[in-house]
């Protein structure tokens, strides 16, 4: 039989604040993200993430499947201390959320966050992750990839939506958790701070996948792109003439229009 692993990968705070904000809790206090005073739960994150894992629930359709996720629950710490408000803001997998919601809901005991001297609400973002564990490094390994293409595909859909910032965060976490996992990530994340207008950051990102994987065509076209944007012409071009190269036509116009004296 093997064991379960349920845990925190990290608290953060305003991770997701957009429509929460000037919200107020039950005693009609409005919300804060980030107090003088965070609330401190008895024993810090690490007493909170064994609480978690000591009382949450594998969903069994997720346990007899071996169905692995990470879900992200927003709570409010109000004034007394304790977890309200609790809701998913994104899950992998909708089986988990239940659970999720749940063990958050449970939690009390925070000495609550101050602002002025003064007991506020405080929200919170927690990503919870569900993961089995027979104790291998091989395990580890394997484990570490499937919840970096967790965040990847959390990501991705966030950048579809227009959410840069979130999917850069997400990205961000994918090749946090595991290194160098895929080009893909890269990438993508590459593709984000373009849209962003961090040139800097997309051609270090094109660079990186490019690395992992020198036949990508495209990434010579996108990295061309972001060294255009940093005013590198003779790069920008020695990569869509690569790009060129291996058929992106696009490429092959910006070769014709742009290069002839580099």
């Amino acid at each position: 039989m093997r064991s379960l692993l349920l845990s925190i990968l990290s608290l953060v705070w305003c991770f997701y604040c957009t429509a929460q904000e000037g919200q107020s809790d039950s005693g009609n206090k409005p919300v804060v993200f980030i107090a003088e005073e965070m609330p401190l739960y008895p024993g810090g994150d690490k007493a909170l993430l064994q609480y978690i894992s000591e009382n949450i629930t594998y969903p069994s359709e997720c346990e007899q499947k071996g169905i692995m996720g990470v879900v992200f629950v927003s709570y409010v710490v109000d004034v007394n201390g304790r977890a309200t408000d609790v809701k998913v803001v994104m899950s992998s997998n909708e089986l988990f959320n239940e659970a999720a919601i749940e063990v958050v809901e449970s939690i009390s005991g925070y000495e609550p966050g101050t602002q002025d001297g003064k007991p506020v609400p405080v929200q919170f973002t927690v990503p919870i992750q569900f993961t089995f564990n027979d104790g291998s490094p091989e395990w580890q390994e394997n484990i570490q990839k499937k919840l970096a293409a967790e965040f990847y595909n959390l990501g991705i859909n966030q950048a579809e939506k227009g959410n840069y910032d979130m999917a850069k965060h997400l990205f961000d976490r994918s090749l946090s958790t595991a290194a160098n996992w895929s080009h893909k990530c890269f990438a993508a994340r590459g593709n984000v701070q373009m849209a962003l207008k961090d040139f800097n950051g997309a051609l270090k990102d094109f660079s990186s996948a490019l690395e992992i994987d020198s036949s990508l065509a495209d990434i010579y076209y996108s990295r061309g792109m972001a060294k255009a944007r940093l005013r590198d012409m003779k790069g920008a071009c020695k990569d869509w003439q690569k790009a060129n190269q291996l058929g992106v036509k696009d490429a092959e116009f910006l070769v014709q229009s742009q290069c002839s004296d580099k």
